[in-house]
């Protein structure tokens, strides 16, 4: 099965508004002369953070899944009539210890929206490996999630999401594999720094070829993000790079590329759970079943 998907590696401005126009006229350009299946924005697209030393500020800009930000991306997607992924900062609702906890810490969650091509919300997943390395600690502004993602059915394949600092965490990849994604999406703020944007791509890579499936990163760009974005194939092959600005990166994808890589390379199938114990489960026969599909 084939689709076009664009990565829409973009630079946020401290300012949900203009993000949103920035997305639209990302959008717009994006479906002005091809057909787009789908768009992919960065992680936390919805604004870039001012450097502010004090984190409540910082959280300030956090809005609700029901609040203007989501709503407009929304209606975006279903205007134009294209899937949609895209970062934001989420305020924390639901149980009284949640909202207890983000009013005593001023936490919020790293939120990705899934949207379908009517603008309805698909999926959301809350960030749940965290970025507490190379001197940033991320655990000091956001709440983790509980919970990964669960991969979901769409006109064009199987589609998984995790984000940024996640692509270090092979078992996240190859759970969902094991769960039948054939497109892993990961919306980055990747940093710059010594070798860094070389490892994102290298982790990208590998992902997609320990999992024989799609890996599309979007990263952000400017201020002190990376860009390169990339996407890879089931064989790890670099299939589209972008550089270090703006850019709108179109990837074909072809999900049934997946089968015949599996045909010739039957690793996911070759498991031995068993030995493992249970770090990555079973799941060898989900597998097995599903690369004759599309």
């Amino acid at each position: 099965m084939e689709s076009t998907i664009v990565l829409a590696q973009l630079s946020p401005l401290p300012d949900t508004e203009g993000n949103v126009r920035k997305a639209e006229a990302a959008v717009r350009e994006a479906c002005r002369e091809k057909h787009v299946d789908m768009m992919v924005f960065p992680e936390s697209y919805m604004v870039r953070i001012p450097g502010h030393p004090d984190i409540k500020k910082k959280n300030d800009f956090a809005q609700r899944l029901d609040g203007p930000f989501v709503q407009t991306m929304r209606k975006l997607a279903e205007h134009y009539g294209i899937w949609m992924v895209f970062g934001m900062l989420e305020k924390p609702e639901g149980s009284k210890l949640l909202q207890e906890e983000q009013e005593r810490t001023s936490r919020v969650f790293n939120t990705t929206v899934l949207l379908d091509s009517r603008g309805e919300i698909v999926s959301v997943y809350r960030k749940t490996h965290l970025y507490d390395a190379f001197g940033i600690r991320e655990s000091d502004r956001f709440l983790a999630g509980d919970s990964l993602f669960t991969p979901v059915d769409t006109p064009f394949g199987k589609i998984a999401v995790f984000v940024c600092y996640e692509l270090r965490f092979p078992e996240i990849a190859r759970r969902m594999a094991l769960e039948g994604a054939q497109i892993l999406l990961v919306p980055a703020a990747w940093y710059q720094g010594p070798s860094k944007k070389e490892q994102f791509q290298m982790l990208a890579r590998t992902r997609a070829l320990e999992n024989t499936v799609f890996l599309l990163a979007c990263n952000q760009c400017g201020g002190s993000t990376a860009g390169g974005s990339i996407a890879a194939d089931p064989l790890g092959h670099m299939i589209a790079e972008a550089g270090e600005g703006e850019q709108l990166l179109t990837v074909s994808v072809d999900t049934g590329q997946i089968a015949e890589v599996r045909r010739a390379l039957p690793c996911l199938e070759q498991r031995h759970p068993e030995l493992y114990g249970s770090v990555f489960g079973d799941g060898a026969e989900k597998i097995s079943g599903e690369t004759g599909g599309n």
